[in-house]
């Protein structure tokens, strides 16, 4: 059988590269890509906001239909720890959503002179 955590490696080798293109879905922890003929879906929940994330991965046919998936299955003390999941799911939120991009133009605005307050009225 084929180790999902090879596949979540590679997921996040291939999208630290550019190959993968992740798009936001409608649920805001969960990010979707097309590779080759299957669909990928990566997405986070938290017990907590004082917990760390457990991620899912899910590889699923072109009609939808699941094929494999790996997840963590608990909270707490103990609970399985997959963090090659969390790497591939934090790889993947920051390519749907352009995070670098908007981390450098944050960086480029507070190095600059302007007025940082986003205001455009002078007094």
């Amino acid at each position: 059988m084929v180790d999902m955590m090879e596949i979540a490696s590679k997921l996040t080798q291939r999208t630290s590269e550019h190959r993968i293109t992740w798009k936001p879905t409608a649920d805001p922890n969960s990010f979707a890509a097309v590779v080759g003929k299957l669909n990928i879906i990566v997405w986070a929940e938290q017990a907590s906001r004082w917990d760390p994330p457990k991620a899912r991965l899910e590889v699923l046919d072109g009609k939808g239909g699941r094929i494999a998936s790996v997840k963590h299955d608990s909270y707490g003390p103990g609970a399985e720890q997959n963090p090659e999941l969390v790497e591939l799911y934090e790889a993947a939120r920051g390519a749907a959503l352009n995070v670098d991009e908007q981390l450098k133009e944050l960086l480029y605005t507070l190095d600059s002179d302007d007025d940082l307050t986003g205001s455009t009225s002078t007094a």
